[in-house]
């Protein structure tokens, strides 16, 4: 038998530990396990250590300038050149005069075609550089008597104080050269003729008319065509084997300088004057006349 006191003593044993659990917080189940959070992302600066960096574009190679065109010899400003009708034509003139105001030279009796494809192709010749010449005019004529005349007048542009002027009667004018082709339809034939200064220094032009020439020297001139030493007359004296008057010796085209080419717009081409040679078409390279 427990004693009063022993009785006693769980009693309150009973109601403290009764009292405790009524504050204690009520125990709650545990939470289930949340799901798995997905897997952090990497940064951008992760990102583009991961990528690979592209190798660089290449920089393109610059498209070389062209080769600029050879500066051709200047022409002595002082110089007073002229081609000789004569050579060009491949033979001796029908007249040949000595005027107050120059000299005069006259071819006759050439077919009216072949007459004015050698006007034609003087007249260009005459418009190179180096003869330092320009056109100033033209005209044409025509008479009752079935004939009519091509005339192209040209002014010296140079600086030589003693080349004076040729005066032509029919127009009127002074002039330094006066080219003419006058043609007679009746007989088929022309007469070109050339008045100039008596100050010019003629030349051999070293190329040649195309047009069939009657009368003219084999090789030189009157349908050669050429410009070349082997086409010219054998029989030149000894001295005409100075250096050649057009390239001063160097055998190189006065055009293109001896490249053979030229450039126009920064378009290359071949040389119209030596046809992609090089050479000097009075000479033919050979720096000799």
């Amino acid at each position: 038998m427990f004693s009063r006191r022993t009785l006693l003593t769980l009693s309150l044993a009973a109601l403290l530990a009764l009292a405790v659990g009524c504050s204690a917080p009520p125990m709650t189940a545990p939470l289930p396990p949340s799901p798995e959070a997905p897997a952090a992302q990497p940064s951008s600066a992760a990102l583009s250590l991961a990528v690979p960096t592209p190798a660089p574009t290449p920089e393109p190679t610059p498209t070389p300038e062209p080769t600029p065109a050879p500066t051709p010899t200047p022409v002595p400003p002082d110089s007073a050149l002229l081609p000789d009708l004569a050579l060009f034509l491949g033979r001796e003139p029908d007249r040949e005069q000595t005027r107050r105001d120059g000299l005069y030279l006259e071819f006759n009796k050439i077919p009216l075609e072949q007459a004015q494809l050698a006007f034609a192709e003087f007249s260009e010749l005459l418009q190179e550089d180096r003869y330092q010449l320009e056109v100033t005019e033209t005209f044409v004529g025509d008479r009752s008597d079935a004939t009519y005349s091509d005339s192209f007048f040209f002014n010296y542009t140079g600086t030589n104080p003693d080349v004076t002027q040729v005066y032509n009667s029919s127009r009127t004018r002074w002039y330094n050269v006066h080219l003419f082709n006058v043609s007679y339809t009746k007989t088929g034939t022309a007469s070109l003729c050339v008045h100039y200064s008596s100050a010019f220094t003629l030349e051999d032009p070293g190329v040649y008319t195309t047009a069939d020439i009657p009368g003219a020297a084999p090789g030189s001139g009157g349908g050669s065509g050429g410009g070349s030493a082997d086409s010219r007359d054998p029989n030149i004296p000894e001295f005409a084997r100075l250096d050649c008057l057009t390239c001063g010796g160097s055998g190189d085209c006065n055009r293109c300088g001896g490249y053979g080419y030229t450039y126009n717009d920064d378009i290359k081409s071949s040389c119209r004057s030596c046809h992609g040679s090089g050479d000097c078409s009075a000479c033919g390279g050979s720096g000799k006349r």
